[in-house]
């Protein structure tokens, strides 16, 4: 580098001045391109498609990109929205890679927060003396957050109270405060038959219902003691929302 200013002062004022001790520089202000043809998977726990949910233990965001781009010791970083949340080790991907992915494997609803999100990746090549060259992000990925756990609400039925007798199908319902997914149900009750040991209601399966339809059938010598029929919630199982998050119990 030479300094084509020159001083009056100096006895070689008409020559360019280099600095001295000068090394060759290299000057390099070319980023990165912007990887292309990014995809959203989460592991763990129940995998839903174009959600973030309580269950999950990690966010992979992964594209294509150009080898030959990041260096020795470049990066790749996850964004949501502008922000950077996780960061691959120096040297990852490697300079001959053709795809980069990132994994966020802690501190997921604190680096994703609840609602619809947008999620892309980028790459920084090698870090030399004042920092790397960040390139572009890639395009955005939509995903929602939710972390929220369902719960059940109450418990009705559209039998008349009083006495109900052998051969009666006992219709009830079990509600929740949002849509649910879940298989057939077997619930427990506090029916007591001398006969039948253990006396069970069954519920029909569900798919995105805030609704639980279930029956109760009277059998011969069945008996609650004259208390008010009930049924236990208790082994419900199976049961999550539209995100993929499990059944919040009462004793939880």
């Amino acid at each position: 580098i030479t300094n084509p200013l020159s001083s009056t002062l100096d006895v070689l004022a008409t020559a360019p001045k280099s600095l001295a001790n000068a090394k060759g520089l290299a000057i390099d202000t070319i980023a990165p391109s912007a990887p292309t043809s990014p995809t959203v998977t989460t592991a763990g726990g129940n995998v839903v498609p174009g959600y973030v949910n309580s269950t999950n233990t990690s966010v992979t965001i992964s594209a294509s990109i150009t080898a030959a781009q990041v260096g020795a010791s470049g990066k790749a970083e996850m964004l949501v929205g502008t922000t950077s949340v996780a960061t691959t080790a120096a040297g990852t991907p490697s300079n001959a890679a053709t795809t980069a992915s990132v994994t966020l494997a802690s501190n997921i609803s604190t680096s994703i927060p609840t609602g619809s999100r947008s999620l892309s990746i980028r790459l920084q090549d090698s870090v030399a003396n004042n920092g790397p060259n960040i390139g572009p992000a890639s395009t955005g990925v939509a995903v929602t957050a939710d972390y929220s756990r369902p719960s059940v609400t109450g418990t009705s039925t559209t039998q008349t109270s009083g006495t109900v007798y052998a051969g009666t199908s006992v219709p009830f319902t079990i509600t929740f405060n949002e849509p649910v997914t879940a298989g057939p149900q077997t619930l427990g009750t506090n029916v007591t038959n001398v006969n039948l040991p253990s006396r069970k209601a069954t519920c029909s399966a569900v798919t995105a219902s805030t609704t639980m339809s279930c029956t109760y059938y009277v059998a011969p010598n069945d008996t609650t003691s004259g208390a008010a029929l009930s049924v236990s919630l208790d082994t419900l199982s199976g049961v999550t929302d539209v995100a993929g998050n499990n059944l919040l119990r009462s004793e939880e």
